[in-house]
């Protein structure tokens, strides 16, 4: 990004033009000009899961699910918690990126294209759980 900030505003650089990147050294030197910076590997994640998980939206939904377990007197082996993970089966490369300290984790959006195993469990506060449920693409 550095070196097509200085290609586009017409800097003087000694970047290399054949790998068309500032280089390490640079970095390194950007690196100790802003020490609350740091090198970090993101967890994937989708964009839409990014933009919908947030504290507004969190608290809607406890405004509206604490009432109603309050109504129905649900006991707590009879709420279950379903869960689903997707498995991809092509294993992508997660590059290193720049972060804020202190910052617990950094996601970074994927396509969400490759072919994917999901597995589902369901389990309740008493440690009752529903047999596992693997759900395999089609072919």
């Amino acid at each position: 990004m550095a070196f097509e900030l200085a290609i586009k505003n017409g800097l003087a650089h000694l970047f290399s033009a054949q790998q068309g990147r500032a280089g390490w050294k640079w970095m390194c030197n950007f690196m100790c000009c802003h020490p609350r910076l740091r090198l970090c590997k993101p967890q994937v994640t989708s964009a839409a899961r990014v933009k919908g998980f947030v504290k507004e939206n969190f608290a809607k939904f406890l405004d509206i699910f604490v009432p109603l377990l309050w109504l129905i007197n649900v006991s707590p082996h009879s709420l279950f918690n379903y869960d689903k993970r997707n498995l991809t089966i092509v294993q992508h490369k997660v590059c290193t990126v720049i972060s804020l300290e202190g910052k617990q984790r950094v996601h970074l959006s994927s396509a969400e294209r490759d072919s994917i195993t999901t597995i589902a469990t369901c389990m309740n506060a008493t440690i009752t759980h529903v047999p596992h449920l693997l759900v395999f693409p089609r072919s």
